[in-house]
């Protein structure tokens, strides 16, 4: 795959939502949407307008949870793999056919 491809894939796949987030209220709506805006070639204001979301509602969000996150080890591991798999399906890993072993 050229470097030119791969830009065009994550363009494409970036943005999509199948509905808008709410990271003020939900933890996972964050995770999610911190995990688009962490990759490569992210437009962070696409992004966000695509989840319906404004910079300053993601920085409220940011603030509501990190306290939490910092005090709560379960939500924290919570979010870390709704983060963890958000990003995976980005790269399209987990929609993949099982391997067959040899």
């Amino acid at each position: 795959m050229s470097h030119r491809l791969l830009v065009a894939v994550l363009d494409n796949s970036e943005y999509i939502f199948l509905k808008q987030v709410d990271p003020l209220a939900s933890m996972t709506d964050l995770a999610k949407l911190m995990a688009r805006l962490a990759e490569p070639f992210a437009k962070h204001d696409d992004v966000l307008r695509h989840a319906g979301v404004t910079p300053a509602a993601l920085d409220a969000a940011k603030t509501k949870w990190s306290a939490e996150l910092r005090s709560n080890e379960a939500l924290a591991r919570l979010y870390g793999e709704v983060h963890l798999r958000e990003r995976a399906e980005l790269r399209g890993e987990g929609k993949q056919a099982p391997r067959v072993p040899a």
